[in-house]
């Protein structure tokens, strides 16, 4: 039995590091480091995140996030930009959080929109296909979360890109990482 279940175990872990490998290989040639080699499309699409971690400090994968999208339209990458993330309650709206801090980067309010449905990154690129006639869009997050972004924006037709912002790095964050190598299954599957 305990031979069964290892057996198993084994087959499982293997599982989900080809399905990682895979998914990674797939995104990986529609990823880029710099708004210099991204590119052009007429939409971004920020994925939410919070402004603060628990405690109270800033968020560096917000913070990263804004300064890559900003960054696309200094340098006339896209034309607009669409945040999307959670706003179940009324205290808590990454997408309005994002768009201020954008504002204050000097980002036009006129070209950012507001997409309040994105509670997961599935959510946010479903929106974007029900929404936007535009089939291409350039994606912003952190690399580790753009291989699954990218990846399932093309599974389901669209030419999406990603834009990677920094990263703070698996060492400083093991369980964001970690929690994505399982959502990574999850897309594969679905």
């Amino acid at each position: 039995m305990f031979k069964t279940l290892f057996r198993i175990l084994i087959l499982v872990v293997i599982a989900v590091i080809g399905i990682n490998i895979y998914i990674d290989f797939k995104a990986s040639d529609f990823l880029f480091d710099s708004t210099s080699t991204v590119p052009k499309n007429t939409y971004a699409l920020v994925l939410g995140t919070s402004k603060y971690v628990i405690g109270g400090g800033k968020n560096p994968y917000f913070e990263a996030r804004i300064k890559a999208a900003e960054a696309l339209v200094s340098a006339g990458k896209v034309d607009s930009i669409i945040v999307s993330g959670d706003n179940r309650e009324a205290n808590y709206n990454e997408p309005k959080r994002m768009r201020q801090a954008l504002i204050e980067l000097g980002v036009s309010e006129n070209i950012i929109i507001e997409d309040k449905s994105g509670l997961k990154t599935d959510f946010s690129i479903r929106s974007y296909i029900n929404n936007y006639p535009n089939k291409s869009v350039t994606i912003v997050t952190q690399r580790f979360h753009n291989q699954r972004a990218v990846y399932t924006a093309r599974k389901k037709g669209i030419n999406a890109v990603g834009l990677n912002a920094e990263d703070i790095g698996f060492m400083r964050d093991k369980r964001t990482h970690a929690r994505e190598w399982l959502a990574k299954v999850k897309a594969f599957v679905l």
